[in-house]
């Protein structure tokens, strides 16, 4: 089962463009959803500029197959260590992504891949307080993949 965040704080995304980019946003529709609802439903109308723009980081990620994001790492030391740690997460967490990075002299386990930091402080705190073994569990950045979707 993939970690999931609990209790997430959703940021008003309209309120932060809108003071980044004053001139730039038209219309902002919210519905908020029933304290018992899952699903948000949010439209927001943008210049055609930002349209752009979102479009050339899109197009310029999907080229380089990575984007900015985050990962959580669990491990730094020797090899054999490193993928005892990876099978040992694999076997609690079958579905999550586990990437071993060589960073001389030594190894890093990195679970997960997060597009922002907010799903990742998330995620690290479901990870802590399901196993004392990731304590010393943290958020770094990181390019992460992209992957196809077939």
């Amino acid at each position: 089962m993939p970690l999931m965040a609990q209790n997430v704080q959703v940021v008003d995304t309209a309120v932060v463009l809108k003071k980044l980019l004053p001139d730039t946003i038209a219309v902002v529709e919210v519905e908020k959803p029933s304290r018992w609802e899952i699903n948000q439903n949010v439209t927001l109308v943008t210049s055609p500029d930002i349209d752009r723009l979102v479009n050339m980081y899109m197009d310029s990620a999907i080229e380089s197959k990575t984007v900015q994001g985050y990962v959580i790492q669990i491990f730094y030391g020797r090899l054999q260590v490193a993928r005892e740690m990876k099978d040992a997460f694999l076997k609690l967490y079958p579905d999550e992504i586990v990437e071993i990075e060589y960073d001389t002299p030594d190894y890093k386990v990195f679970v997960g891949q997060y597009m922002d930091m907010n799903t990742a402080r998330a995620a690290l705190t479901a990870l802590k307080s399901r196993s004392a073994d990731y304590s010393g569990a943290f958020i770094r950045p990181k390019d992460i993949k992209i992957y196809d979707q077939k």
